[in-house]
């Protein structure tokens, strides 16, 4: 991962980023900690679908069916409910 991203990222381990826990949860805490620029998350099923489904539709009821190890790439101003744009979808490499 650390070649992918071009160097050595810094690492943080998040309670909250857990596959139980709540997308709203998540998005407040993205908000509060006023994340910019850019970044990863990862997390598993059920969280990552329902929370990008909130980023980019603003809905929680429609979560994205994810693969293992698949990557969803979001552009925007903010991790804002509804105003994030889906750039890509990458599945799982075979």
């Amino acid at each position: 991962m650390q070649q992918a991203l071009g160097g050595t990222p810094a690492l943080h381990t998040l309670p909250w980023l857990t596959p139980d826990s709540e997308a709203e949860h998540a998005l407040a805490e993205l908000d509060r900690h006023h994340c910019q620029g850019d970044w990863l998350l990862v997390s598993h099923q059920p969280l990552v679908g329902t929370l990008l489904g909130l980023l980019e539709r603003g809905e929680l009821a429609s979560p994205w069916p994810m693969g293992t190890a698949a990557l969803a790439e979001l552009e925007g101003d903010g991790a804002w409910a509804g105003l994030m744009t889906l750039r890509a979808l990458h599945p799982s490499p075979q």
